[in-house]
């Protein structure tokens, strides 16, 4: 009875705010109590032979397109609050949808911890069950964690910056999230596992070693680019956007006439950088061809009979430790 009367009180006090212009529904998910934003959320669009979910952004932000003027449902899932579902029009008038989630009673909703660092939480994507004894990698620091009863974990860091958290639990599809940690800042991250009978192969995990030994190696001249920094550049070109990102071009890094390209930590040769829709990014890694950019050599060894593509930009006179020559992609999932 305590579910029904919050969610349907949310269902009248939350604001009909929605955007769907051109076929793009947005809006963004908060805590109903804080006010602070809610990233990881399940966020369901249904109706009219249109059904998508995605988990919100970082910044609670979440999107969906090719939605045209009709009635849909509009859901909302999270581990730990009430779920909303709410029944709403689309049209070309309307304006960015915002979702208030109620905590469910006895939830400790106090996440502000001294200094900078990751807290997280692990659930079931269908029962929203926390996991408990789920393996944590925290890629950029080489540190690998467990949940504890109530599915959480926390990381303290000793510098802000980008960072990508992945959670495995047998019998579960991995999941992986990147963030931007600021200084000072504890950042929220809810990271909800599907089950799956399909193991990952031993390739992509050794890829996912490899891309860890990378993170933690790395030299200045390269840069770990999260999500939520793409997403602020989401209207320009990958290479474009890479180079307006702050840590990359604080750091005067540049793309020259071809760059080296890999997804998923394996290299492709038909695909060119440009190609590749910047929604469809989690993070990406960013070398130079200095020795001491990507200290492993695991991405010049890995590239030997693979041509590097064509960027379409001319040639340049900068030094080789600002000129990027390998880009490896990993996808969200």
């Amino acid at each position: 009875m305590r579910l029904r009367v919050l969610t349907a009180t949310l269902a009248i006090v939350v604001p009909a705010l929605l955007s769907a212009q051109r076929g793009v529904v947005t809006g963004v998910v908060h805590d109903s109590l804080t006010g602070r934003p809610l990233a990881g959320t399940i966020v369901t669009l249904a109706g009219n032979g249109y059904g998508q979910a995605t988990p919100s952004e970082q910044n609670g932000s979440f999107r969906f397109t090719k939605a045209f003027p009709a009635s849909y449902t509009l859901s909302a899932r999270r581990l730990g609050y009430a779920p909303v579902s709410l029944t709403i029009h689309v049209d070309e008038e309307a304006k960015p949808f915002v979702i208030a989630m109620t905590p469910l009673p006895g939830l400790d909703t106090v996440r502000v911890r001294p200094g900078t660092g990751i807290f997280g939480e692990v659930g079931t994507l269908r029962t929203l069950r926390p996991i408990r004894g789920a393996d944590i990698q925290v890629i950029g620091v080489g540190t690998r964690l467990t949940t504890d009863d109530r599915g959480r974990f926390f990381l303290p860091l000793k510098a802000p910056g980008a960072y990508v958290v992945r959670a495995k639990v047998p019998g579960y599809e991995a999941q992986t999230v990147s963030v931007v940690v600021t200084r000072d800042e504890t950042v929220d991250v809810m990271m909800l596992l599907d089950s799956t009978t399909t193991k990952s192969s031993n390739a992509y995990e050794m890829a996912w070693g490899q891309f860890s030994d990378r993170a933690r190696l790395r030299g200045s001249r390269s840069g770990l680019v999260s999500r939520s920094e793409l997403l602020d550049h989401g209207d320009m070109s990958l290479i474009q956007a890479l180079e307006r990102v702050p840590s990359i071009a604080e750091k005067h890094l540049r793309f020259g006439p071809t760059v080296c390209l890999f997804v998923e930590g394996r290299p492709v040769a038909a695909t060119p950088i440009n190609s590749i829709d910047i929604e469809a990014i989690e993070a990406v890694e960013v070398y130079t061809a200095e020795t001491r950019s990507d200290e492993t050599n695991t991405l010049a060894r890995a590239s030997r009979g693979y041509e590097c593509h064509s960027t379409g930009l001319p040639d340049t006179f900068a030094p080789e430790s600002d000129l990027i020559k390998w880009v490896v992609v990993w996808l969200k999932h």
